[in-house]
Order: C-alpha cells, then sequence, then structure tokens
C-alpha cells in the first residue's frame, strides 16, 4: 500500500504548479537507424522489425488496459477521466510508431545493400512535406 506524507502532499502540490516540459526522447533503436549506412541493410530491417515487435507488444498491452478502463473504470476509477488523457497520449504513440515502423520497414526494402548509396528520391517526399507544412504555419 502507498501512502503520501503531509510534507510529500506539499511537494507533490508546489512540483504541480511548475509547467510542465515536452517529452524527452530516449530510443536506441532510431540512433540505430540514423547511422544505419555504417552496418548492412540487414541490420537496418533487423532494427525496424524489433521495434515493431516491441511496438506490438506494447499495443497489446494497451488494448488490454483499455478493455478494462472501459469496463470497470480500472484501479481508480475516480481517476479515470485523468488516466485517459496519459492513454490517449501513449495510445496515439503506439499508432504512430506502428505506421513509422511500417513505411519504414517498406522503404528500407526497396533500397540497394550498400546503404551508403542515396536511397531513391521518393523518401525525401516526406522532407519536402514537412518543409512544405512549416512554410504554410509560418505565414
Amino acid at each position: 500500500v502507498y501512502a503520501i506524507t503531509a510534507k510529500g502532499r506539499r511537494a507533490l502540490k508546489r512540483w504541480l504548479s511548475e509547467p510542465g516540459r515536452a517529452p524527452l526522447v530516449e530510443f536506441e533503436g532510431l540512433v540505430k537507424v540514423l547511422f544505419a549506412e555504417q552496418g548492412t541493410k540487414q541490420q537496418l530491417l533487423a532494427t525496424l522489425a524489433s521495434i515493431r515487435s516491441e511496438v506490438d507488444l506494447a499495443r497489446q498491452h494497451q488494448a488490454a488496459l483499455a478493455a478494462d478502463l472501459a469496463g470497470t473504470g480500472g484501479p481508480f476509477p475516480e481517476r479515470l477521466h485523468v488516466n485517459a488523457l496519459v492513454f490517449k497520449f501513449m495510445w496515439e504513440q503506439g499508432q504512430m510508431l506502428a505506421r513509422w515502423t511500417a513505411w519504414a520497414e517498406e522503404e528500407v526494402a526497396r533500397w540497394p545493400e550498400d546503404l551508403s548509396q542515396p536511397a531513391e528520391p521518393r523518401v525525401m517526399t516526406v522532407v519536402r512535406e514537412a518543409a512544405a507544412s512549416s512554410n504554410k504555419r509560418d505565414e
């Protein structure tokens, strides 16, 4: 059983009054992707497959949690509205990672074995779309 002391509750209230920060990403697999041209295509595909597998497992756990929250409210039903905010972030992050790994695996499958060679121009579409989107926001 966990409990909070009066001193802990005061510290929590002070901490909650401070602005929150955006997430920091710690993602070893993405660092391996970033330096993939130093290795082999098979190593890159194995890294992507490993990421996909971990994402799939996490999403299975999240789906089970969602079923519990929807059916019972979970272990803290009085906090469901707050827990749902965090759950939505986790769920959408999982969806994004699932889309990204599927896209990346499809792209890399088309690449030559020698990753030091530039990839097809089609992969640059993502960069161009992001640049165009950023420019539109600034107007």
